[in-house]
């Protein structure tokens, strides 16, 4: 397999566990985002908390004004802090389940959960950067100076520069989550040819596998499986013949015992008891057990030239891939 050219094969004798692999590092885009969104509701919080005297500060909150307050960004930013984080965590968390899930000519249900992450991200902050601007805009073509504390004018530039970086963020996303998915899907390879000491694992062969190799062997196979089946069915209807013929020998023999008695008087040749009522199911007991043999022996024929026929060609692929193998191959095995 070959691997991008930004990433480096690591060698043989020092490759990683696989848990290594599987954890995602500390400084990503998901925990820097998340920081830079955590660092703009704290700041525009502390500077609308900072802005003034109580008394200031109440007023601005009691005589609400777009103009004169700016209680309005404070709160947007406390709201849309933690909505933004949790639309970031929650892209992570459904990008890496796409990422594990592969699902060919369809579009998962854990990628579309991170698309709608990804425009709610953007739209939550366009909103925001549309209400920063108009409020900015109202405030600039205000006649009279307005009265703002120094640190509200503060929070309203930081109230357009934050949303302008978190769309910024938002677009970026799409990039990001494409190389998670990259790096996600490279890491479960390596996970899946890998044991957790890092070495090579041996691949297991599974049913589809085999099903796909014996396909040329149908022919045979299915003929042990007919006889498998008519083997069987017949070994189930032997045990009711057998216990049938059992029960002519005793009524016949109950029956030979009256008429020699006299108890009944039967008229003409008296035929031999033992064979009386009994001939026929036991020459069918007897075609049967046959029938059953030859079934066996054909079963066991049919597996068994099936089963030598699969193992030579595995062998023969085998043999022919080793010698396709360039001669650094056989220096090295």
């Amino acid at each position: 397999m070959e691997l991008p050219a930004n990433i480096q094969e690591v060698p043989q004798g020092k490759r990683r566990p696989t848990k290594a692999l599987s954890n995602l590092p500390f400084l990503r885009y998901t925990t820097l985002t998340s920081i830079i969104i955590a660092i703009d509701s704290l700041l525009s919080i502390s500077l609308w908390i900072a802005g003034g005297d109580s008394s200031y500060m109440e007023n601005n909150v009691e005589h609400f004004s777009i103009y004169d307050s700016t209680f309005d960004l404070a709160c947007i930013a406390a709201v849309k802090g933690p909505l933004l984080i949790a639309c970031v965590y929650y892209l992570e968390q459904y990008t890496l389940t796409a990422a594990s899930t592969i699902i060919r000519s369809k579009v998962s249900s854990s990628q579309r959960l991170a698309k709608t992450c990804q425009v709610l991200f953007i739209s939550l902050s366009l909103m925001s950067l549309a209400y920063a601007l108009t409020k900015g805009t109202l405030i600039l073509l205000k006649d009279s100076e307005p009265s703002l504390h120094i640190t509200y004018k503060i929070l309203c530039i930081v109230g357009v520069v934050s949303p302008t970086l978190e769309i910024v963020l938002g677009l970026a996303s799409f990039y990001f989550m494409r190389r998670l998915i990259h790096v996600s899907r490279l890491r479960l390879i390596l996970d899946e040819n890998e044991n957790e000491s890092g070495e090579p694992k041996k691949k297991k062969a599974d049913l589809k596998r085999l099903v796909k190799l014996a396909i040329p062997e149908y022919p045979l196979i299915s003929l042990g499986l007919v006889m498998l089946l008519i083997s069987n069915s017949i070994q189930g209807i032997i045990p009711y013949i057998f216990g049938y013929v059992i029960d002519l020998a005793v009524k016949n023999q109950t029956l030979c015992q009256e008429i020699q008695g006299g108890v009944i008087n039967v008229t003409g040749p008296v035929p031999h008891c033992s064979l009386w009522l009994m001939s026929r199911e036991v020459l069918v007991l007897v075609g049967l057990f046959l029938v059953v043999s030859l079934a066996s022996m054909f079963r066991a024929i049919c597996f068994t030239l099936a089963g030598e026929r699969f193992v030579a060609r595995i062998r023969k692929n085998l043999f022919a891939a080793i010698m396709r193998q360039e001669m650094g191959f056989f220096d090295t095995n």
